[in-house]
């Protein structure tokens, strides 16, 4: 990796994880209607695809264990389109970051 890419990796890293694993996002996304940690966790983050089937997204997300997505798509977006899972995502991500920089975090609103 270069030293550029080690630096973005660094300063972004963070803020991506937030999404997946802060409280607000999976509350979020339960709220919505996902039965499951994992059936918002694909359904969110595979909604930019638009609805493929799973084993696209699995080829998109390399790391998981065969027929793991297919557990979860596309009947997590059967019932939640794939826009309403993304939007949830959103929402869950801005506010936990917001709550982890209080007052640093600038607002778009002001």
């Amino acid at each position: 990796m270069t030293d550029t890419a080690r630096r973005m990796f660094g300063l972004l890293e963070p803020i991506c994880l937030v999404t997946f694993h802060a409280d607000e996002t999976n509350e979020e996304l339960a709220t919505l209607g996902h039965r499951t940690y994992w059936d918002g966790y694909f359904a969110s983050r595979a909604a930019l695809l638009g609805r493929v089937p799973a084993e696209v997204v699995h080829a998109a997300f390399y790391s998981f264990a065969d027929g793991e997505v297919a557990r979860h798509l596309p009947s997590a977006w059967e019932t939640i389109p794939p826009e309403a899972s993304l939007a949830a995502r959103q929402r869950g991500s801005a506010a936990s970051v917001r709550r982890i920089l209080g007052d640093k975090w600038p607002n778009p609103r002001a």
